[in-house]
């Protein structure tokens, strides 16, 4: 069966149910990002925290947990627009939503409530740039670190 000619088989109830889901993960993730922006307060009473210890030792320690920082936003950004997209896609074209993007067939229910901003079953397939993305933030740090 084509994947233009598939169409959702799954009801009203769970496409909202799959709905508030997906509002309540938005929100999660928005609050996580948000944290994000009050870390350099934390850091800089950290700093004056530790102002007796050797500068190299803070200074790695910054630069490593401001890469795990990166790759978290990365992570959680990407995530963000996943769900935004799923939000669209259920607003524009509901009967869509729940059918893999490679294969048209319906992503079991089960699956999507673990998942609520599923595009496929097996979402790996396509993630080597993802992946890259992640390895040149983790090359820039170590780059940074090994430098100097």
């Amino acid at each position: 069966m084509s994947s233009s000619s598939t169409v959702s088989v799954m009801t009203e109830e769970q496409r909202d149910h799959l709905r508030r889901r997906l509002e309540q993960e938005r929100e999660r993730v928005v609050d996580r990002l948000a944290r994000f922006g009050e870390r350099p307060v934390e850091a800089e009473r950290r700093a004056d925290e530790q102002s007796d210890a050797p500068f190299h030792a803070t200074h790695e320690r910054d630069s490593y947990n401001q890469a795990l920082d990166a790759l978290e936003i990365s992570r959680l950004s990407r995530a963000l627009a996943d769900i935004q997209d799923a939000l669209k896609l259920l607003d524009e074209t509901p009967d869509r939503y729940g059918l893999d993007e490679r294969t048209g067939e319906p992503i079991p229910f089960d699956h999507l409530e673990r998942v609520p901003w599923a595009r496929t079953v097996e979402p790996h397939k396509d993630a080597t740039d993802l992946l890259a993305a992640d390895a040149d933030v983790l090359s820039a740090y170590r780059n940074e670190r090994y430098s100097g």
